[in-house]
């Protein structure tokens, strides 16, 4: 026997559930902070900005994504912070293994460029 149950109509209990008008700002936001924190990372004197956009970004996501406030593009600002991060954190890694070599390179050229500007004064 099967009882036929009439399945409740999706608003039915809120009728205000029609989302306000600026309810995907946080999420715009986060995607915003994201997208401009990973761009930074490629701006010389600007990277610091990233250090901060990238968390934000993620954070923002996560409420976002949460409250459902600009769902889509709060994923998407904790996808991008988390790429800024992961850059940010593998940019750093490099500078440990390699920072030293570099340094000694361009000490290195510094000499050669020093040695070479002597020769030709």
């Amino acid at each position: 026997m099967h009882h036929h149950h009439e399945a409740p109509p999706a608003y039915a209990a809120h009728p205000d559930a029609v989302p306000p008008r600026r309810s995907r700002g946080l999420g715009v936001a986060a995607m915003i902070c994201g997208i401009v924190g990973l761009l930074l990372l490629f701006v010389p004197l600007l990277q610091l900005a990233s250090l901060i956009l990238c968390p934000l970004a993620i954070i923002l996501g996560i409420i976002a994504a949460k409250k459902r406030e600009g769902r889509g593009q709060g994923i998407a600002g904790i996808i991008t912070g988390a790429i800024g991060l992961f850059l940010i954190a593998l940019g750093v890694v490099i500078g440990i293994i390699y920072g030293d070599d570099i340094m000694d390179r361009l000490n290195q050229l510094e000499q050669e460029a020093g040695a070479i500007m002597t020769l030709l004064s």
